[in-house]
C-alpha cells in the first residue's frame, strides 16, 4: 500500500490552498500539497518535507485525518495522512512540480478541477469547522 500525505494550509479567510500540478498523476488538476513517503519516513517528517520543496515554506503539521483511497487504484490502494497546520514565509514555487497556487473557499470546491479525493476530504474538513 502506497503512503502519502496531504497538507491543508487555510489563508487568514479561511480559504484552503490548492496547489496545480504540473507533471504527473492529475496533471494540471489542482491538489492539496503533499506527497509520497520515503521508506520508514513518518508522515509528519515527509508534509514538513514537501511543503517545503513545494512551495517553499516552512509548515507546522496538526494531524487532521488519515484514510485509504481504493479509487485511486483498486489493485493497491493509498493510505493517505492529512495534516492541517500554519506556514510561514513566502509561497516560492521554484522549479517546484506545483506549477500555480490559488486559495479556494468551501463554495470554490464543485467549480475546481481538482485531483484524487481532495474534493469529498475537503468538504468535510469545511463540514468539522462548522460543528
Amino acid at each position: 500500500m502506497k503512503h502519502v500525505c496531504g497538507a491543508i494550509i487555510l489563508d487568514q479567510g479561511g480559504r484552503v490552498l490548492l496547489g496545480k500540478r504540473g507533471e504527473g498523476m492529475g496533471e494540471g488538476q489542482y491538489s492539496l500539497i503533499g506527497g509520497k513517503l520515503d521508506v520508514g519516513e513518518s508522515a509528519e517528517s515527509a508534509i514538513i518535507q514537501e511543503v517545503k520543496e513545494e512551495i517553499g515554506v516552512s509548515f507546522v503539521p496538526t494531524f487532521y485525518s488519515e484514510s485509504v483511497n481504493i479509487n485511486s487504484d483498486p489493485t493497491d490502494p493509498w493510505k493517505t495522512t492529512y495534516f492541517t497546520g500554519e506556514i510561514a514565509g513566502d509561497i516560492n514555487l521554484g522549479d517546484s512540480e506545483i506549477k500555480e497556487v490559488i486559495f479556494a473557499s468551501e463554495e470554490d470546491l464543485d467549480r475546481l478541477d481538482i485531483v484524487f479525493d481532495h474534493r469529498e476530504i475537503l468538504k468535510e474538513f469545511f463540514q468539522s469547522r462548522k460543528s
